[in-house]
Protein backbone atom coordinates (compact mmCIF):
# COMPACT_ATOMS: atom_id res chain seq x y z
CA UNK A 1 0.00 0.00 0.00
CA UNK A 2 2.95 2.44 -0.32
CA UNK A 3 1.50 3.86 -3.36
CA UNK A 4 -1.44 5.11 -1.53
CA UNK A 5 -0.22 8.91 -0.34
CA UNK A 6 -1.58 10.95 2.51
CA UNK A 7 -2.95 14.08 0.20
CA UNK A 8 -4.76 10.88 -1.49
CA UNK A 9 -5.87 9.61 1.52
CA UNK A 10 -6.75 13.25 3.13
CA UNK A 11 -9.10 13.84 -0.31
CA UNK A 12 -10.81 10.20 -0.03
CA UNK A 13 -12.19 11.62 3.47
CA UNK A 14 -12.92 15.02 2.36
CA UNK A 15 -14.89 13.54 -0.11
CA UNK A 16 -17.44 11.25 1.74
CA UNK A 17 -17.79 14.01 4.51
CA UNK A 18 -18.77 15.90 1.71
CA UNK A 19 -21.26 13.29 0.49
CA UNK A 20 -22.78 11.70 4.25
CA UNK A 21 -23.45 16.07 4.62
CA UNK A 22 -25.23 16.36 1.66
CA UNK A 23 -27.33 13.20 2.16
CA UNK A 24 -27.68 14.22 5.74
CA UNK A 25 -31.89 14.72 6.47
CA UNK A 26 -31.95 18.40 7.63
CA UNK A 27 -35.32 19.17 10.33
CA UNK A 28 -37.94 20.37 8.42
CA UNK A 29 -38.41 24.62 8.75
CA UNK A 30 -41.32 24.86 11.35
CA UNK A 31 -44.75 25.80 9.59
CA UNK A 32 -46.29 29.29 10.95
CA UNK A 33 -49.89 29.66 10.26
CA UNK A 34 -51.15 33.04 10.04
CA UNK A 35 -54.10 34.13 11.51
CA UNK A 36 -57.03 34.93 9.68
CA UNK A 37 -58.08 38.11 9.23
CA UNK A 38 -61.97 39.44 8.53
CA UNK A 39 -62.43 42.06 6.35
CA UNK A 40 -65.41 44.60 6.33
CA UNK A 41 -66.42 46.52 3.22
CA UNK A 42 -65.95 49.62 2.50
CA UNK A 43 -68.77 51.41 2.68
CA UNK A 44 -69.00 54.82 4.66
CA UNK A 45 -71.08 53.57 7.10
CA UNK A 46 -68.83 50.76 7.96
CA UNK A 47 -65.85 53.29 7.65
CA UNK A 48 -67.16 55.52 9.83
CA UNK A 49 -68.10 52.76 12.65
CA UNK A 50 -64.48 51.89 12.69
CA UNK A 51 -63.52 55.45 13.33
CA UNK A 52 -65.51 55.71 15.98
CA UNK A 53 -64.87 52.53 17.58
CA UNK A 54 -61.34 52.73 17.34
CA UNK A 55 -61.42 56.54 18.69
CA UNK A 56 -62.95 55.24 22.11
CA UNK A 57 -59.85 52.91 22.47
CA UNK A 58 -57.13 54.71 24.94
CA UNK A 59 -54.44 55.21 23.06
CA UNK A 60 -51.96 52.93 25.24
CA UNK A 61 -54.25 49.96 24.00
CA UNK A 62 -53.94 50.90 20.61
CA UNK A 63 -49.83 50.81 20.51
CA UNK A 64 -50.26 47.12 22.22
CA UNK A 65 -52.77 45.79 19.42
CA UNK A 66 -50.40 47.61 17.18
CA UNK A 67 -47.14 45.75 18.32
CA UNK A 68 -49.38 42.72 18.27
CA UNK A 69 -50.33 42.82 15.17
CA UNK A 70 -46.62 43.06 13.86
CA UNK A 71 -45.39 40.18 15.33
CA UNK A 72 -48.60 38.58 13.93
CA UNK A 73 -46.79 39.32 10.34
CA UNK A 74 -43.44 39.03 10.68
CA UNK A 75 -43.30 36.38 13.14
CA UNK A 76 -40.31 37.91 15.17
CA UNK A 77 -40.42 40.22 18.15
CA UNK A 78 -39.56 43.67 17.34
CA UNK A 79 -35.52 44.41 18.12
CA UNK A 80 -34.83 41.40 17.68
CA UNK A 81 -32.85 40.06 14.61
CA UNK A 82 -34.00 36.73 13.15
CA UNK A 83 -32.25 33.53 13.22
CA UNK A 84 -30.84 33.30 9.56
CA UNK A 85 -28.44 35.24 9.92
CA UNK A 86 -24.81 35.11 12.16
CA UNK A 87 -24.49 37.53 15.08
CA UNK A 88 -23.24 41.05 13.31
CA UNK A 89 -19.23 40.45 12.42
CA UNK A 90 -17.72 44.13 12.00
CA UNK A 91 -21.11 45.94 11.05
CA UNK A 92 -21.84 43.06 8.67
CA UNK A 93 -24.12 40.54 8.97
CA UNK A 94 -24.12 37.13 7.18
CA UNK A 95 -26.68 34.79 6.17
CA UNK A 96 -25.92 31.08 8.40
CA UNK A 97 -26.99 29.30 4.60
CA UNK A 98 -24.57 31.21 2.79
CA UNK A 99 -21.92 30.97 4.88
CA UNK A 100 -22.24 27.19 4.62
CA UNK A 101 -22.75 26.62 1.64
CA UNK A 102 -19.27 28.72 0.92
CA UNK A 103 -17.68 26.45 3.46
CA UNK A 104 -18.63 23.65 1.92
CA UNK A 105 -17.60 24.53 -1.49
CA UNK A 106 -14.57 25.97 -0.67
CA UNK A 107 -13.58 22.29 1.17
CA UNK A 108 -14.66 20.73 -2.23
CA UNK A 109 -12.17 22.85 -4.26
CA UNK A 110 -9.82 21.72 -1.64
CA UNK A 111 -10.59 18.16 -1.88
CA UNK A 112 -10.57 17.95 -5.29
CA UNK A 113 -7.35 19.65 -5.40
CA UNK A 114 -5.58 17.21 -3.35
CA UNK A 115 -7.27 13.99 -5.28
CA UNK A 116 -6.27 15.46 -8.40
CA UNK A 117 -2.43 15.94 -6.76
CA UNK A 118 -2.37 12.68 -5.62
CA UNK A 119 -3.65 10.95 -9.27
CA UNK A 120 -0.55 13.15 -10.79
CA UNK A 121 1.68 11.40 -8.79
CA UNK A 122 0.04 7.88 -8.95
CA UNK A 123 0.50 8.71 -12.98
CA UNK A 124 3.99 9.62 -13.01
CA UNK A 125 4.81 6.96 -10.85
CA UNK A 126 3.33 4.44 -13.56
CA UNK A 127 4.97 5.98 -16.11
CA UNK A 128 8.17 5.68 -14.23
CA UNK A 129 7.70 2.25 -13.55
CA UNK A 130 7.30 1.33 -16.90
CA UNK A 131 9.64 2.75 -18.19
CA UNK A 132 12.01 1.44 -15.84
CA UNK A 133 10.60 -2.35 -16.83
CA UNK A 134 10.68 -1.58 -20.41
CA UNK A 135 14.12 0.17 -21.08
CA UNK A 136 17.30 -1.54 -21.94
CA UNK A 137 19.89 -2.38 -20.19
CA UNK A 138 23.46 -3.24 -21.28
CA UNK A 139 26.40 -5.09 -19.85
CA UNK A 140 29.58 -6.46 -20.03
CA UNK A 141 30.41 -9.85 -19.40
CA UNK A 142 33.88 -11.94 -19.96
CA UNK A 143 33.97 -15.00 -21.95
CA UNK A 144 37.66 -16.22 -22.73
CA UNK A 145 41.62 -15.05 -22.01
CA UNK A 146 43.97 -16.13 -25.16
CA UNK A 147 47.11 -17.25 -24.02
CA UNK A 148 49.95 -14.59 -23.54
CA UNK A 149 53.47 -13.99 -22.95
CA UNK A 150 56.28 -11.88 -22.92
CA UNK A 151 55.83 -11.21 -26.22
CA UNK A 152 52.20 -11.34 -26.84
CA UNK A 153 49.58 -9.03 -26.22
CA UNK A 154 46.53 -10.33 -23.31
CA UNK A 155 43.14 -10.55 -25.17
CA UNK A 156 40.47 -11.06 -23.88
CA UNK A 157 36.79 -12.51 -25.18
CA UNK A 158 33.89 -10.72 -23.81
CA UNK A 159 29.76 -10.20 -24.93
CA UNK A 160 28.20 -7.02 -24.52
CA UNK A 161 24.58 -8.02 -23.47
CA UNK A 162 21.41 -5.93 -23.16
CA UNK A 163 19.38 -7.40 -20.80
CA UNK A 164 16.38 -5.20 -20.93
CA UNK A 165 12.98 -5.58 -23.16
CA UNK A 166 13.68 -3.00 -25.81
CA UNK A 167 16.70 -2.45 -28.21
CA UNK A 168 19.84 0.13 -26.87
CA UNK A 169 20.73 2.53 -29.40
CA UNK A 170 23.71 4.10 -30.57
CA UNK A 171 25.83 1.68 -28.50
CA UNK A 172 29.48 2.47 -28.41
CA UNK A 173 32.09 1.13 -25.74
CA UNK A 174 36.37 0.93 -25.18
CA UNK A 175 38.18 -0.31 -22.88
CA UNK A 176 41.31 -2.01 -21.51
CA UNK A 177 43.67 -5.02 -20.05
CA UNK A 178 45.96 -4.49 -17.52
CA UNK A 179 47.49 -6.04 -14.52
CA UNK A 180 46.75 -5.06 -10.64
CA UNK A 181 47.18 -6.26 -7.41
CA UNK A 182 44.78 -8.67 -5.76
CA UNK A 183 43.32 -7.49 -3.42
CA UNK A 184 43.06 -3.66 -4.90
CA UNK A 185 45.28 -1.44 -3.26
CA UNK A 186 43.16 1.16 -1.36
CA UNK A 187 42.43 4.26 -3.21
CA UNK A 188 43.19 2.17 -6.05
CA UNK A 189 41.19 3.47 -9.52
CA UNK A 190 41.01 2.03 -13.12
CA UNK A 191 42.62 4.81 -15.15
CA UNK A 192 40.28 6.10 -18.25
CA UNK A 193 40.68 4.23 -21.12
CA UNK A 194 42.51 5.79 -24.04
CA UNK A 195 41.38 3.92 -26.86
CA UNK A 196 38.64 5.31 -29.05
CA UNK A 197 34.66 4.49 -28.91
CA UNK A 198 34.09 2.07 -31.84
CA UNK A 199 31.30 2.82 -34.64
CA UNK A 200 27.45 3.20 -32.86
CA UNK A 201 25.24 0.24 -33.36
CA UNK A 202 22.14 -1.50 -32.27
CA UNK A 203 22.09 -3.73 -29.35
CA UNK A 204 18.96 -6.13 -29.21
CA UNK A 205 17.39 -7.81 -26.10
CA UNK A 206 19.08 -11.49 -25.59
CA UNK A 207 21.23 -11.45 -28.61
CA UNK A 208 24.48 -10.30 -27.47
CA UNK A 209 27.63 -9.02 -29.56
CA UNK A 210 30.71 -10.67 -29.39
CA UNK A 211 33.85 -8.86 -29.16
CA UNK A 212 37.94 -8.85 -28.67
CA UNK A 213 39.90 -6.22 -26.28
CA UNK A 214 43.55 -6.52 -26.29
CA UNK A 215 45.77 -5.29 -23.81
CA UNK A 216 47.60 -1.41 -24.44
CA UNK A 217 50.54 -3.20 -23.63
CA UNK A 218 52.48 -6.66 -23.00
CA UNK A 219 52.90 -7.33 -19.54
CA UNK A 220 56.03 -7.94 -17.90
CA UNK A 221 57.81 -11.08 -16.73
CA UNK A 222 57.18 -9.66 -13.13
CA UNK A 223 53.76 -8.95 -13.76
CA UNK A 224 53.32 -12.63 -15.28
CA UNK A 225 55.40 -14.21 -12.57
CA UNK A 226 52.87 -12.19 -10.08
CA UNK A 227 49.53 -13.34 -12.12
CA UNK A 228 50.79 -17.20 -11.43
CA UNK A 229 51.39 -16.61 -7.80
CA UNK A 230 48.18 -14.93 -7.30
CA UNK A 231 49.49 -11.77 -5.95
CA UNK A 232 47.99 -10.31 -9.24
CA UNK A 233 45.18 -10.53 -11.27
CA UNK A 234 44.20 -9.60 -14.98
CA UNK A 235 41.53 -6.89 -15.30
CA UNK A 236 39.08 -6.02 -18.37
CA UNK A 237 37.74 -2.98 -17.27
CA UNK A 238 35.79 -0.39 -19.62
CA UNK A 239 32.25 2.21 -20.15
CA UNK A 240 29.82 1.25 -22.77
CA UNK A 241 27.26 4.09 -23.52
CA UNK A 242 24.26 3.92 -25.15
CA UNK A 243 20.47 4.94 -25.18
CA UNK A 244 17.13 3.78 -24.61
CA UNK A 245 13.86 3.82 -26.78
CA UNK A 246 12.45 7.19 -23.98
CA UNK A 247 15.26 9.32 -25.51
CA UNK A 248 16.69 10.23 -22.36
CA UNK A 249 20.38 11.42 -22.28
CA UNK A 250 23.15 9.09 -23.03
CA UNK A 251 23.17 6.24 -20.24
CA UNK A 252 26.44 4.50 -19.28
CA UNK A 253 27.92 1.38 -17.99
CA UNK A 254 31.20 1.12 -16.30
CA UNK A 255 32.39 -2.16 -15.91
CA UNK A 256 35.73 -4.10 -14.08
CA UNK A 257 36.16 -7.71 -14.28
CA UNK A 258 39.08 -10.30 -13.16
CA UNK A 259 40.44 -13.41 -14.15
CA UNK A 260 40.31 -16.11 -11.54
CA UNK A 261 41.87 -19.65 -12.24
CA UNK A 262 43.41 -21.93 -10.42
CA UNK A 263 47.96 -21.47 -10.33
CA UNK A 264 48.04 -24.68 -13.16
CA UNK A 265 45.92 -22.79 -15.82
CA UNK A 266 47.50 -19.51 -15.40
CA UNK A 267 51.01 -21.21 -15.84
CA UNK A 268 49.76 -22.19 -19.28
CA UNK A 269 47.85 -19.48 -19.79
CA UNK A 270 50.91 -17.46 -19.59
CA UNK A 271 53.24 -19.34 -21.67
CA UNK A 272 51.39 -19.26 -24.59
CA UNK A 273 49.69 -22.16 -24.17
CA UNK A 274 47.57 -22.85 -27.57
CA UNK A 275 45.16 -25.17 -26.39
CA UNK A 276 41.59 -23.91 -25.47
CA UNK A 277 40.72 -26.92 -22.44
CA UNK A 278 41.39 -23.68 -19.84
CA UNK A 279 39.36 -23.19 -17.68
CA UNK A 280 39.18 -19.95 -16.12
CA UNK A 281 36.50 -17.36 -14.82
CA UNK A 282 35.30 -14.11 -14.61
CA UNK A 283 34.73 -12.31 -11.17
CA UNK A 284 33.59 -8.61 -10.52
CA UNK A 285 35.99 -6.26 -9.24
CA UNK A 286 35.01 -4.78 -6.27
CA UNK A 287 35.49 -0.94 -7.76
CA UNK A 288 34.78 0.56 -11.12
CA UNK A 289 31.20 -1.04 -11.77
CA UNK A 290 28.32 1.46 -11.97
CA UNK A 291 25.42 1.86 -14.32
CA UNK A 292 22.95 4.84 -15.33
Amino acid sequence: MNWISKEFLFALSGALLIALIAIWRSPYPPVTTSGTVETHRNSPDNLGADNRSASNVPSALRGSESVKLDESKTGEKPGEDGTEFWPALFGYKLKITDTVIAAFTALLFWATYLLWRATQRLVIGADQTSENQLRAYVSMRGKFVYAFDEKRYCRVRYDIENLGQTPAHNVCHHGDVLVASHPLPDGFAFPSPLKKLTNPFVLFPRLPMEGTQVASSMFSQSEIAAIVAGTARIYLYGEVFYEDIFHKSARATRFALSVVADQATLQKLSTNYSGTDLKLHFETAPIGNTAT
